[in-house]
């Protein structure tokens, strides 16, 4: 028995489980579902289907502006969002098979085209079209796309997208935009059913400074019962000036465009690509200038910086002539060998000029530079190290140099449109690499005599979903301070008291939301608690129902997007064939699941049980005996 004890034999068991297939049943709540008392009657239907709920993992959401984790709900949602339903869920269910069951009009009011949502082959989608499938006459403004800021003096575009359904014929209307109800452009625009999208590009005058508001209309037809898309509204901030940022490079590489592309998704920022001699004239209106790969044809605008000792962001490589920069300056210096290799970045967690959005550096394919030493002369920090086939060296490839007089910044190595083509495969958007290239800009471009409190919000918003005012403050050396409290007061604009709210910290920038605003006009005042900084201004909430005037079912969008995801779209009268479809035995079967669990011959329970008896035996024998 001790030697079994010892040995301790395993036995190995396989239990077979089964797993329902998940069934996901998403039913739309906004207003425009004119149908609520059918499409409950609905639910009530399949919620009570023992059949379907013994065979699914049945769960039930509703949705509007986001997901609801019920569907007990009222028909009461102001917006639709069916993209981002369908994302929600794709991010819940992520692979687990089983479909999806969209109860809806088609309606949506913003978001991504849900059409073309692409979820996992395993979970097919299965819409019920609520709703007139009839196409009504309609014209409808589809977008409408513009800058938040342009500057005086200069032209903005306007990008206007406009619609045509429901007609067999061609027709005519005029578009008209007005700002301060004076009309300030109009054109007569004809569709037809061949042409039924139009897509004009314009441009509208910038003549004074300020928020401007302005408002599209577009002729009504006659039979038209939609007429709240007929009417659209934009706005747009006219500045005394935009941030000029001068990218000076002697030749052409993809780095450029990258570089641009990822300044200028700041809309406040407008970005010049010249050549060393035309940097020359226009050096002076430059805020920032950009030296990719200098040579000595950088020599009179290098003499310009270093007299007038300006800001300055050194971008170097292969092709850099960096005997001409060590003569020149003493500040960034390099003792090239004539070997170009890929340097890896490698972070440095001491760095504390500013957060840098994009944290992700190791997953960032390697730069190309010439491998010799580099060294920074005067008070600097290191935001990147060197690493060469895993070997971090003691030099930098991003270097933030800084004294009383100018700051520079020097990257060392071409190939940024790699990082911001891997940036954008690993997050799915540009948008934290471009903050970053954004927040060194920021740090070179800043004047110390700039206020030290900068607000940004948008001077109108569709929607009070996902309005803001956000705010950053710096201190007297304008680095961003990010433990001041800052707090905005909001009324509305033709009266009343302020109602303070407090600003909340996220990253490096404080945000107020705005969601809970009704329609209307406001203005606002952002303050730091403490001390005399203040920043005042206005905004607008738009006030459209977009759900009110439906009654009409999207059939081509939900067609689409059936196909998108092997599925197939049912009218509304056709929810019971579904209903059938889903419970036929040979569809979304059960998963059958074998685990394999190793169990021991003898329990320790069992053997320690075992001993104390038969110690407690022997113990009973030899005192029965008489034995000691």
């Amino acid at each position: 028995m001790v030697l079994l004890f010892l040995i301790n034999p395993e036995i190995n068991n396989e239990v077979v489980r089964y797993e329902k297939p998940k069934l996901a049943v998403l039913v739309d709540h906004s207003k425009s579902i004119r149908d609520s008392v059918e499409v409950r009657q609905l639910s009530d239907l399949w919620h009570q289907d023992l059949t379907l709920n013994s065979k699914f993992d049945v769960s039930w959401y509703a949705f509007g502006e986001e997901l609801l984790f019920d569907d007990q709900n009222f028909f009461d949602q102001t917006e639709t969002d069916i993209g981002g339903a369908l994302a929600q869920i794709k991010s819940i269910r992520m692979e687990a098979p089983g479909p999806v069951v969209l109860i809806s009009d088609g309606q949506q009011t913003y978001g991504r085209a849900y059409e073309y949502s692409q979820l996992p082959s395993e979970i097919p989608v299965y819409p019920i079209l609520i709703g007139d499938t009839l196409t009504p006459l309609d014209l409808v403004i589809e977008k409408v796309y513009t800058n938040h800021y342009s500057r005086v003096g200069q032209k903005f575009p306007v990008e206007l997208l406009l619609g045509y359904s429901g007609g067999n014929k061609a027709i005519q209307t005029e578009l008209k935009i007005s700002l301060a109800k004076e009309i300030v452009w109009r054109k007569t625009i004809t569709f037809s059913p061949d042409q039924s999208a139009q897509l004009l590009q314009i441009e509208l005058p910038a003549k004074a400074p300020g928020q401007l508001i302005y408002q599209v209309d577009l002729g009504v037809m006659t039979g038209e019962q939609n007429l709240t898309n007929n009417q659209a509204f934009f706005g747009i901030e006219i500045l005394e000036q935009l941030e000029n940022i001068v990218i000076v490079s002697s030749g052409k590489h993809p780095d450029l465009g990258a570089l641009k592309r990822a300044l200028v998704s700041n809309e406040q920022v407008q970005v010049t690509i010249v050549s060393p001699e035309e940097a020359m004239t226009h050096q002076a209106t430059a805020d920032l200038l950009v030296l990719y790969q200098p040579n000595r044809r950088f020599a009179p605008l290098l003499d310009i910086i270093l007299d007038q000792k300006r800001n300055m962001w050194l971008i170097s490589g292969p092709e850099t002539d960096w005997s001409f920069l060590n003569q020149k300056q003493s500040i960034f210096s390099k003792e090239t060998i004539g070997v170009t290799d890929e340097i890896a970045p490698e972070a440095i967690e001491e760095f504390d000029l500013f957060t840098s959005q994009w944290t992700r550096w190791a997953d960032l394919p390697p730069l190309r530079t010439d491998i010799g030493a580099i060294a920074v002369s005067g008070p600097h920090q290191d935001l990147l190290k060197a690493s060469i086939q895993g070997n971090i060296l003691d030099q930098p490839i991003m270097s933030f140099y800084e004294d009383t007089e100018r700051r520079w910044v020097l990257l060392d190595g071409v190939g940024f449109w790699t990082w911001r083509l891997e940036a954008h495969r690993l997050e799915g958007s540009y948008e934290s690499i471009d903050a970053f290239i954004g927040s060194t800009a920021k740090y070179l471009s800043v004047d110390r005599a700039n206020e030290r409190l900068i607000v940004d919000h948008q001077p109108i918003y569709q929607r009070a979903i996902g309005a803001q005012i956000m705010a950053q403050y710096f201190d007297v050396s304008y680095q961003l301070n990010t433990t001041a409290l800052l707090e905005v007061a909001i009324k509305p604009a033709d009266g009343g008291r302020y109602e303070e709210r407090p600003m909340t910290l996220l990253g490096q920038t404080y945000v107020a939301a705005l969601d809970d605003l009704p329609a209307g006009d406001y203005r606002y005042r952002v303050r730091v608690k403490g001390l005399d900084a203040e920043k005042t201004g206005s905004f607008r909430i738009l006030s459209i129902d977009r759900e009110g005037n439906s009654g009409f079912g999207q059939w081509s969008k939900m067609d689409l997007l059936a196909q998108h995801n092997q599925g197939k779209l049912y009218g509304f009268d056709q929810a019971e064939a579904l209903l059938h479809f889903l419970k036929t035995p040979e569809q979304f079967t059960q998963k059958e699941i074998i685990e394999t669990k190793t169990t021991s011959l003898i329990q320790w329970y069992y053997a320690l049980f075992l001993v104390i008896l038969s110690s407690a035996i022997e113990w009973w024998l030899r005192k029965y005996n008489g034995y000691t």
